[in-house]
């Protein structure tokens, strides 16, 4: 007989984070930084970047995205992040509720939208 293993309930998390055309920059549960990541956005628009919070709902969506950040991997761990929200697992919550914000975060990661960005 198969056995029933019962999922532990994960409280809701919430992260900060700072991401741009290149991925997340910075990600981080601790709130005291991010006037400082928001202001940073601001001073990047040419890079498409963006502070936000997102709420994870699901362990493992938070597991993969820490995964791909301790690879070193920030596109991946961007992309991630959006797969799991249109999962319904993340809730993306932007700074300013901008058009612009949203709309840039839209179209990140993606290094052809940085002026400067040499390869």
């Amino acid at each position: 007989m198969a056995s029933k293993t019962k999922k532990k309930a994960f409280k809701t998390t919430r992260f900060f984070v700072l991401a741009d055309a290149h991925g997340i920059e910075t990600f981080t549960p601790d709130k005291s930084n991010f006037t400082f990541m928001a202001m940073r956005a601001e001073c990047n628009r040419q890079r498409h970047a963006v502070a936000f919070a997102v709420d994870f709902k699901d362990e493992e969506a938070l597991t993969i995205v820490k995964e791909h950040l301790a690879k070193e991997e920030w596109k991946k761990a961007l992309t991630a992040l959006k797969v799991a929200c249109s999962m319904g697992v993340t809730n993306i919550l932007i700074q300013k509720g901008s058009a612009l914000d949203k709309k840039s975060l839209d179209m990140i990661p993606n290094d052809a939208l940085d002026p400067y960005w040499r390869k």
